[in-house]
């Protein structure tokens, strides 16, 4: 992968070298989100299965292309493997910090190919039948496990949820005792002792909370709004809390724009 164009990568035998991925994500997503068809159930929400059917249709015919290079099943399957890699961190790579201004776009909080067709088609993650069994192979197992609670209401109040945020800022232990974390930069919920709330996903638990990812700072239009609206924010747990981070400054040449 000497050149930056993913129509170079063979997704049967490549991976993806450490430090590529600044420029293989948005490619994969663009190409996807802008060209790939989607299929609707008689629910009127659109069908994991019934949209991967029509990849490996378009594949048997070998017309469904990633930037003019023909995808093969083998090849998609490794491409949706490696994009769904849990931590997101595996797919991120080592120089990316998920809370950083480029890479907000792409945090745990983001169903990647989702998010393509969100970001080139405007589906929202709403549009999607998540009673599907079909989603662990677009959704990342993270984001699956936190699908089990889509649509069902919580019995936390916001004083509750705001005690278990607090909860997990104040270190408790060893010799930084005392001491409080940032919330942009707490990546678990620390010392909850309900039973019900410390058995629920990973990812839900800081949504709720609004920490790291989900801090009202750093949610993106891509990021999962919450288990009941994924496609809008939730209002600020704490007053005067940011309710959306600026996006990276554009790559774009001003005479594209004008």
């Amino acid at each position: 992968m000497t050149k930056k164009n993913i129509r170079y990568i063979n997704w049967e035998t490549d991976t993806v070298v450490d430090g590529n991925q600044t420029w293989v994500i948005p490619q994969i997503l663009a190409n996807m989100g802008s060209h790939w068809p989607l299929v609707r159930g008689v629910n009127g929400l659109v069908s994991f299965k019934e949209t991967i059917r029509a990849w490996g249709n378009l594949m048997d015919r070998g017309e469904l292309t990633l930037d003019g290079a023909v995808m093969t099943k083998r090849g998609l399957t490794n491409m949706l493997n490696w994009l769904n890699l849990v931590p997101r961190g595996e797919v991120l790579g080592s120089g990316a910090r998920q809370t950083a201004k480029d890479w907000l776009r792409y945090s745990a909080g983001v169903p990647l190919v989702l998010s393509a067709f969100k970001e080139y088609r405007d589906v929202g993650y709403n549009s999607w039948d998540w009673s599907d069994t079909f989603k662990e192979f677009l959704v990342d197992g993270d984001i699956v496990a936190w699908s089990q609670h889509f649509g069902k209401d919580v019995v936390w109040s916001t004083d509750e949820l705001l005690g278990f945020r607090e909860g997990s800022l104040t270190v408790k232990t060893g010799k930084n005792q005392g001491t409080v974390r940032k919330p942009q930069s707490t990546t678990q919920v620390y010392g909850v002792t309900d039973p019900e709330f410390k058995g629920l996903p990973r990812l839900m638990k800081l949504n709720l909370t609004q920490l790291w990812c989900f801090h009202p700072s750093l949610v993106t239009k891509f990021t999962i709004g919450s288990h009941m609206d994924l496609d809008n924010p939730q209002a600020p747990l704490v007053a005067g809390e940011v309710l959306e981070a600026p996006g990276p400054r554009s790559q774009a040449s001003m005479w594209d724009l004008v």
